[in-house]
């Protein structure tokens, strides 16, 4: 009999939990649905470079949090958008931010690093080390620099690009590639 009662125990935890990943799993393709809506409805096609999507200059970009939830960035009146927004991809898992700069020029600026970085291999030019990447949950192009200092922050904008939409940070010297 007590046997009986572990293995009815062990059934019934592997079945919630079974019933709990489902949840989350579900959940997640909501999510997942809604970003592909919105993507959708800025003209992406499948098979199309997210980069070559004609942004509207409110979105701010989009991500899914670590909670399953669909945080959309807006610049402007958050009501005014969020309302479209809505009435586009439907209000489950949704969490509107305000943010500062538009998704159209964070991909801009990121647009003019790239190239600048095509102009550095061409020069091999070594002083100035970094690496940079788009953070859309903080609104900013993050760049890298190797051993980052004021002078560093200070050519980098004078040389590369300077933008207030920009944040440095330090990273280490990136390993030899033979």
């Amino acid at each position: 009999m007590k046997i009986l009662k572990i293995v009815i125990l062990f059934v019934f935890i592997i079945f919630s939990s079974c019933r709990y990943n489902k949840s989350i799993n579900n959940d997640l393709q909501v999510v997942i649905d809604s970003q592909r809506k919105l993507l959708n409805s800025f003209g992406y096609k499948p098979g199309q470079k997210l980069s070559a999507i004609d942004y509207p200059y409110y979105y701010g970009g989009s991500y899914i949090t670590q909670n399953n939830r669909l945080a959309i960035l807006i610049c402007g009146d958050t009501n005014i958008y969020k309302s479209q927004i809505i009435n586009c991809i439907g209000d489950s898992f949704l969490d509107f931010k305000e943010c500062n700069y538009s998704y159209k020029e964070l991909l801009s600026i990121v647009d003019q690093l790239d190239i600048m970085e095509q102009n550095k291999i061409n020069k091999s030019d070594d002083f100035l080390e970094y690496i940079y990447t788009l953070s859309i949950p903080n609104n900013r192009v993050v760049v890298k620099i190797v051993d980052l200092t004021p002078f560093k922050i200070e050519l980098f904008k004078d040389s590369v690009c300077n933008s207030p939409a920009i944040v440095f940070e330090n990273t280490e010297p990136f390993p030899l590639v033979e």
